[in-house]
């Protein structure tokens, strides 16, 4: 499986009710191991919440992650009525 090292929401309101205002994630390593990495609060001008996985002191140096899910708990406008959301992915140079 692919290592991911980061991972990307975008705040565009395009299929959604309003934009995010607050999101829960959480990382899998190979071994299925969850990583809670927490609430991530998102200002309704942000164009995005990133998280860089390297990063995290939840997850050990040596956990390779291969999964993360992501759930997306209030909007700025009310009740979440979320159907589309754009998340971009970054996976770890197989060089390095």
């Amino acid at each position: 499986p692919t290592e991911l090292t980061r991972f990307e929401v975008f705040n565009r309101p395009l299929y959604t009710n309003g934009k995010i205002k607050a999101l829960r994630a959480k990382a899998f390593d190979e071994e299925g191991n969850e990583y809670d990495l927490g609430r991530m609060e998102v200002l309704s001008a942000d164009k995005s919440a990133a998280c860089n996985l390297s990063e995290n002191t939840q997850i050990p140096a040596d956990a390779k992650v291969v999964k993360v899910k992501i759930t997306f708990e209030e909007s700025h406008s009310g009740p979440l009525m979320l159907s589309v959301a754009e998340v971009q992915f970054w996976e770890k140079n197989s060089a390095n």
